[in-house]
């Protein structure tokens, strides 16, 4: 791949942001570069549905709570019949009895998005009014979470939980700077966010091999993040470092409309890993060659092509 780069300023980079919206579907995005404090928005402030990336600051108020005391992430909680919900998860495949701590099921919640991890863990910390309370605390009120995950209950894609993208990435961008709960739980909230699995959306085209550490390789790219998808609207936010000095916060959600097909190429999915290669071009330190930091697409050509870039 050569090393030319199509996006070197502000200006290209929104002919690139105006190409992707373009594509079609609704698009809210709030991303900033945690070291100059430069933003970079669309719809930023306009609350919009979440899927599963509520499961984002419901973690933050367990470590919150356990921070205080009030939680032992340590304590071992016992899976019940009633706890197995369907859809994403790996709990409704395993048998009552099982007793995770309240840490593992936190790290299931979000490695795998886990639905019944989450019900344990918001009935835990109180409930949704808990959370949404912390949200408004830490100064994030468009961060609201409606109800517990019963699929017969959520009958729109809002229904669930909703936030503004610019709150999503303010709380992300806070988690960079481990300033969030406290250094501690930050970085515990990182290392958790390091093994989530599912990288189809933003980080979609960043050259990041998740098993490299297991082969004691190091990388210069480091993704944490939380994904969602409802119907046809996906969701995504977290934290991608370039090298020691960049770290990109971001928050980024699609909604495609009537596609309602859990697959890999969905348009929305699309939409949100272009968004991210364009932000992660327009960032990219100095030091960091191109080849090293993303990969080719066919997607990424014809974005290019189509803001004539």
């Amino acid at each position: 791949m050569p090393n030319d780069r199509h996006i070197e300023t502000r200006e290209q980079l929104e002919r690139a942001l105006h190409a992707i919206a373009a594509q079609g579907g609704e698009v809210g995005l709030a991303a900033c570069n945690v070291e100059t404090g430069e933003e970079v928005g669309h719809n930023a402030s306009r609350p919009m549905p979440t899927a599963s990336v509520f499961k984002l600051p419901l973690l933050v108020e367990v470590f919150r709570q356990a921070e205080t005391g009030t939680l032992d992430l340590d304590e071992r909680v016992t899976l019940r019949a009633d706890d197995v919900v369907m859809g994403s998860g790996i709990l409704r495949d395993f048998q009552p009895g099982l007793q995770p701590t309240l840490r593992d099921v936190a790290t299931m919640m979000i490695v795998v998005s886990d639905n019944g991890a989450t019900n344990i863990l918001l009935d835990r910390v109180g409930g949704p009014p808990a959370v949404n309370a912390a949200m408004r605390g830490l100064g994030w009120p468009s961060i609201v979470v409606h109800r517990r995950i019963a699929f017969g209950e959520i009958t729109t894609a809002g229904s669930l939980a909703e936030a503004a993208p610019r709150d999503l990435m303010q709380l992300a961008a806070s988690l960079a700077r481990e300033e969030l709960v406290s250094p501690r739980a930050s970085r515990a909230m990182l290392a958790i966010l390091s093994r989530q699995r599912y990288l189809e959306q933003f980080p979609r085209f960043v050259a990041y091999r998740p098993y490299a550490g297991d082969f004691g390789k190091a990388q210069p790219i480091a993704i944490y993040n939380k994904t969602g998808m409802i119907g046809g609207l996906r969701a995504d936010t977290g934290v991608i470092t370039l090298g020691p000095e960049v770290k990109i916060a971001y928050s980024v959600v699609t909604d495609a409309g009537e596609d309602d097909a859990y697959r890999h190429e969905h348009p929305a999915d699309i939409t949100n890993a272009l968004i991210g290669r364009a932000l992660v071009e327009y960032w990219l330190p100095g030091e960091l060659p191109l080849e090293a930091a993303v990969y080719p697409s066919p997607y990424v050509d014809r974005m290019f092509a189509a803001a004539g870039l």
